[in-house]
Formats: structure tokens, C-alpha cells, sequence
């Protein structure tokens, strides 16, 4: 072989060789690059496409050439990628060769749709005429989503800042604005290459109390007030947040809040506030002069209730003694006539107190065991005599599924009854009165007991069946209008039975009768072995000789009556004008019992039962009975409560103090 031809031979080799390399290359390249290279025709056919297609696309290089960019493109990217090779080729063959740059949608494989970045430019001829294209893509699917993530988010911050009245800046160490927020700008212009008091304040000096010092030297977050003169003297407030960006310079960004119509809202605030505070100071006047006037009120009605009382007590005293002897008709009924006088006297007055204390919420109740029966017959009993008198019919019914002995307050029920069962009675003038007791079980020991007065009286007008519970009120029916009395009882009731949770309803026909309804939850209860004080002892009992009593009395009157009153009952009186000597009395003599008075010369009634209670010895207990005019709510708790056994009022009742006898006796 000649040595040219040897030559030849490895100069071929070489250049063999050296394309391999480039071949490797050049496949190393376009498998591991993150672009999808493709090659088409004018005519969008594929002439060469990159092995990256099947890792980014999901197709073979095959399926790729097979698909070609039809297959692949979304039809809106088709449409303008034609367009685009039209206005390419339109130009002709002298133009320069330019590279076109557009975002178009491909269909993967698995059907998701991606974003691809492409860079389109045409493959010429030497004489310049295009018959390819080369187009490079990239997949800038999540590029795209971070961006428009990252846009919304500064369109939200930007909505919210403009929303909420917030303006945000970032301002360096030496007070050069860095960002101003859109919303601020356009309010206040350029801020480029400007100071933040400058351009917001028009001062030449930093802002007194600025909070970027501060937040430079501590590094920690500030809070201060500014007033904007440019934007009408708007109050601000100014948190500045100290940060390092990514080159490690401290910035400050301020986050300012419009405060001014807070500030408004607290000057305001601290107006009513002031107004609110002399109110307050004004209506604690009134109410110490209200709570003064009560109390005024209050020791007004007690002293005149114990005036009236005692004489009372005498007046209804004497009565009840005369009439306990034979007298001729004409001087019984002058008697008769008088008694009940009197006792309409102490009715009323009874009625405003309770009318008081229930006003003034000093009345409470007192629940204790008592026979619901017996209480519904002692009602009865009291007022049988005006029964018979008017000729009607009075019927009684006691539901038996309803227990006896019950827990409530038998004096406010007994006193709620009364008034119903004596309005009808007193309305009535021919036919009947029904009193009914029912009860509806709730639970083992739980009742509704509904309690029914029915009358065939005169009835009440619809106009008035709302009024007749109002203070001072009596029904207008053309046929009787002088029924009497002070026109609280129904008042009182429905107040005292709601007092016990209770409730009163009232049906009416004009000319027919009427019917109340008092409702009452009750408890069931068991009898007691034996009568119960009402600080939960048993009383003494002394069975089988004189019964000694020692009556603390100052009211000469009253001595005379209630001596009179004792010893039918078998009693021995000895009777003291004041504490004093009754204490002395007590000391010298003992007594079964103490009737004491509530208001005596020198010692008060109190006074005296803590000095006999001290004296005392161990197991000594003399029972102390209150006998007091004092008769407001309260005033028995506050007698029991100082020591005493019990408490009768007075006028006495003849019946009580015998109970009361037979109680602790």
C-alpha cells in the first residue's frame, strides 16, 4: 500500500472516530437535558426528536414522531404555532433568521397537560429558504403555579392592605425607603431615593419617637402613633418589625394601621364612660336615698303596725272575753258588729304589710313539713261561720292520691287560700263555693298539686280579668261594688304564689261564677314523731301538773287580756312590766314558758333573751315565746334567730296561743 493511500486510510479513521465521540456526545446530551429538542418540517411533520421526550412527555421517540406536534398540542398552542410559521414564511427567504419565543400546552402521555417554555427557529438552506424547525421546550408547568401563586398572594396582601386601611413599607438603618406598597404611593407619589420623614411628614429630621432606632439597636418589634398631616391629620399605628434580608442587612418594616376612627371611637368611649361613671355615681345617690326612704318606709310601717297592733290586741281582747259571757241580743250583736270591725282593721293592715314586704323582696318562705289536709280543713273551719250565714254550700274534695304531709310554707298557702276561698264566698250571695285539691305525680316524691276554688258568684268581665291582680283593685260589676276590703288580697296571692314557684289563673263568666286555679310544686314528706321548733328542736313537755307561765309584758291591756286569755288553759300567770324584772322573776321562779314581748322599756325584747340565754345552765332550756306586735316579714326569723323559741302576733288569736300552749307544754 502506497503511503498516501495510508494516510487517507487514517485520516478517515480519525474523523470517524472524532464523529463517535461527538455522537456520544451528543446522545448524553440530549437524553439527559431537561429540554425536549424536536425537529419538523415546514409541514409539522417530526423529523428528529430528543430521548428526553419520553422522561418529560411519558411517549417513546417513536410515539413522539408518530404524534407530532398535532397529536401533542393543545389546540389552542396548534393554532398558534401555524400562525406563527405563516408569518415566518411570509416574510421570504431574505429576512434574517429569528427565534420565536411562545408558552404552549402539550398533552402528556398520561393526559395531564403541562406548560412547556418553546424557543422555535427555522433550518435554512444555504440560498436562505426555511424547510425545517428546530424547537427547544421546557417544562415550566410548576414555575407557572409558583408565580401565579406567588401574584395572587401579593394581589390578596395588596386587597387586604387597601381593605383594612393598612399601609406597608421597609425602610433601612438610615431612614432610606426601600418598598412602599402601591396603595400608599399613589397617595404620596415616587418614593425612590427618598427618606421616610421626608416623604411622609415633609421634615428634614427623623420623626420624634420613630420606632426605627429602636428596632435597629433591640432587634425586636416596636409600636408607635403618628399623625399624617397630608392625609387630614389620619392617626396611625406604626408596628415596626426589624428583619435581615438575604445580603444580612437589617431592614424595619413598618405595618401602619389606620387608627383614627378607633381614636374616635375611644374619646368617645371615655365620654360616655365619664357620663356613664356620673350616672352610675347619681343613681347610687338615689339608691342609698331610695334604700334610706325604704327603710324610713320600713321602720315607718313597723313602729305604726306595733301602735296599732297593741291597742288593737286590747280592742279584740276585751271583745272576745265579753262575748264569752251571756249578754242580751241587742249588746251581742253591738259586740258582734264591733269584733268584726276590728277584724277587718287587722286584715288590712295585715295585707299592706305583706303588700310591703313583698315590694320590697323581704318576704321569703319557709318550707317545712305540714298536713296539706288539715290546712285545707283550718281554711274551711275559719270561715264556715260566713257560710252559713249567706246560706250557700260549700263542698271540700282532697285528691287521695296526693299525700298529706307535704314540704312547703303552710302559713303563705293557708294565707293564699283564704283570700281565694274568702273572695268567693264574699262575691257569692246563693249557691256554692267548691274547694278541690289534685296533684299530678312528676317524680317519686314530686307533685304538681293544682288547687281549684269554683264559685257561681258574679262573676268577672273579660275587660277586667287582667286588672283584678293589680295593687288596690277591686272588680266593677254594677251589682255589687261594696264588697269591702283593701283590694290587695288577690295581689298578694298571686305575688306569694309565685314567690313558691307557683302560679294563679283565674276563669270567669259575668253572671255565672268564677274559678281560680292555684298551682303549686310540692314535695312529698312524712309526719313528724314530734312537734319540731323551727331551730330544729324538740319542745319540753310537762305532762301532768299546773302549767306556770312568766308574761313579759309593759301594756297594762294587754296584761289584763292575755292573763284572761292564759288561764282558762290552765295556766298560772305572773307577769313582769319590763325586762328587768322579768328577768329577776326568771331567776326566783321556774316557768314552763316565756311569753315576752318584742318592745319593752329600758331592755328590748332581744336584749333580754341573749341575758337569759347566758345565764342558763348546761341542760337548762326555758321556752321563750315572741308575743310582739311586730308583724313585717322578717321580724319572726329575727326573733327565732336571737334565741327564741317561737313567735305569735298580736292581736292574739285565741286558737294560736292555745297551739302554741299545747306545742311547748
Amino acid at each position: 500500500m502506497r503511503s498516501t493511500d495510508v494516510n487517507i486510510h487514517a485520516g478517515f479513521s480519525q474523523t470517524y472516530e472524532t464523529l463517535q465521540e461527538n455522537d456520544q456526545r451528543y446522545r448524553l446530551v440530549m437524553e439527559n437535558t431537561e429540554e425536549v429538542v424536536v425537529v419538523t418540517d415546514l409541514s409539522m411533520n417530526t423529523i428528529f426528536v430528543s430521548p428526553s421526550a419520553e422522561r418529560i412527555l411519558g411517549y417513546s421517540v417513536e410515539e413522539t414522531k408518530a404524534l407530532g406536534p398535532m397529536g401533542m398540542l393543545t389546540p389552542d398552542s396548534l393554532q398558534a404555532i401555524r400562525e406563527t410559521i405563516a408569518a415566518q414564511l411570509a416574510q421570504g427567504p431574505g429576512k434574517p433568521p429569528q427565534t420565536v419565543r411562545a408558552e404552549v400546552s402539550i398533552r402528556r402521555k398520561d393526559g395531564a397537560v403541562i406548560l412547556c417554555d418553546s424557543l422555535s427557529r427555522f433550518l435554512r438552506h444555504t440560498d436562505g429558504a426555511p424547510y425545517g424547525v428546530v424547537t427547544i421546550m421546557r417544562d415550566i408547568t410548576e414555575h407557572k403555579r409558583v408565580e401565579d401563586a406567588l401574584r395572587e398572594s401579593q394581589r390578596q396582601i395588596e386587597f387586604i392592605l387597601g381593605a383594612t386601611k393598612t399601609g406597608l413599607d421597609i425602610i433601612d438603618g438610615q431612614f432610606n425607603i426601600r418598598y412602599v406598597d402601591p396603595e400608599w404611593a399613589k397617595v404620596y407619589g415616587a418614593w425612590e431615593g427618598r427618606k421616610c420623614h421626608e416623604y411622609f411628614m415633609d421634615r428634614h429630621e427623623p420623626c420624634p419617637g420613630c420606632g426605627i432606632p429602636r428596632a435597629q439597636e433591640t432587634k425586636q418589634a416596636s409600636v408607635t402613633e403618628e399623625t399624617l398631616v397630608k392625609e387630614g391629620n389620619k392617626q396611625i399605628q406604626v408596628t415596626t418589625i426589624p428583619y435581615q434580608d438575604k445580603n444580612g442587612e437589617w431592614l424595619c418594616a413598618e405595618v401602619n394601621i389606620d387608627i383614627t376612627e378607633r381614636k374616635r371611637a375611644e374619646e368617645a368611649l371615655l365620654v360616655l364612660n365619664r357620663n356613664l361613671e356620673e350616672a352610675i355615681a347619681k343613681a347610687n345617690e338615689m339608691a342609698v336615698h331610695a334604700e334610706m326612704a325604704n327603710a324610713v318606709k320600713s321602720d315607718f310601717l313597723a313602729n305604726m303596725s306595733h301602735e296599732i297592733r297593741t291597742p288593737l290586741n286590747g280592742i279584740l281582747g276585751m271583745l272576745r272575753l265579753v262575748q264569752q259571757q251571756p249578754l242580751p241580743p241587742q249588746p251581742a250583736e253591738q259586740i258582734r258588729i264591733a269584733r268584726q270591725s276590728a277584724e277587718s282593721l287587722l286584715a288590712i293592715i295585715n295585707d299592706i304589710l305583706d303588700y310591703s314586704s313583698l315590694s320590697s323582696g323581704k318576704l321569703r318562705v319557709f318550707v317545712r313539713p305540714f298536713d296539706l289536709k288539715e290546712t285545707l280543713n283550718e281554711v274551711v273551719a275559719l270561715l264556715a261561720a260566713e257560710v252559713k250565714k249567706k246560706g250557700l254550700t260549700l263542698t271540700v274534695h282532697f285528691d287521695d292520691a296526693l299525700p298529706r304531709w307535704v314540704e312547703g310554707d303552710a302559713v303563705r298557702i293557708r294565707q293564699v287560700l283564704i283570700n281565694l276561698v274568702g273572695n268567693a264566698i264574699k262575691f257569692t250571695e246563693q249557691g256554692r263555693v267548691d274547694v278541690s285539691v289534685a296533684c299530678q305525680k312528676r317524680d317519686d316524691d314530686q307533685f304538681d298539686v293544682r288547687m281549684e276554688v269554683q264559685d257561681t258568684g258574679i262573676g268577672i268581665p273579660d275587660n277586667q280579668l287582667d286588672l283584678i291582680f293589680g295593687k288596690f283593685t277591686q272588680v266593677s260589676t254594677g251589682v255589687n261594688n261594696m264588697a269591702g276590703g283593701s283590694g290587695l288580697g288577690l295581689a298578694i296571692s298571686r305575688q306569694l304564689a309565685e314567690l313558691m314557684n307557683g302560679s294563679i289563673q283565674v276563669e270567669s263568666r259575668l253572671g255565672l261564677g268564677s274559678k281560680f286555679i292555684f298551682r303549686l310544686p310540692m314535695k312529698a314528706s312524712q309526719a313528724p314523731a314530734a312537734p319540731v321548733t323551727d331551730d330544729g328542736r324538740e319542745p319540753i313537755q310537762v305532762p301532768g301538773r299546773t302549767i306556770r307561765i312568766l308574761l313579759i309584758e309593759d301594756d297594762e291591756v294587754n296584761q289584763i287580756i292575755i292573763s284572761q286569755m292564759l288561764k282558762p288553759l290552765g295556766c298560772v300567770v305572773d307577769i313582769a312590766g319590763d325586762g328587768l324584772e322579768g328577768i329577776k322573776k326568771w331567776r326566783r321562779e321556774s316557768y314552763d314558758l316565756i311569753f315576752l314581748d318584742g318592745k319593752l322599756p329600758g331592755m328590748s325584747g332581744i336584749e333580754v333573751v341573749h341575758e337569759l340565754r347566758q345565764q342558763e345552765g348546761v341542760g337548762k332550756h326555758t321556752p321563750i315565746v315572741a308575743m310582739t306586735a311586730y308583724a313585717m316579714s322578717g321580724d319572726r326569723e329575727k326573733f327565732i334567730q336571737a334565741g327564741m323559741d317561737d313567735y305569735i302576733s298580736k292581736p292574739l288569736d285565741p286558737k294560736v296561743l292555745e297551739q302554741i300552749i299545747h306545742k311547748w307544754v
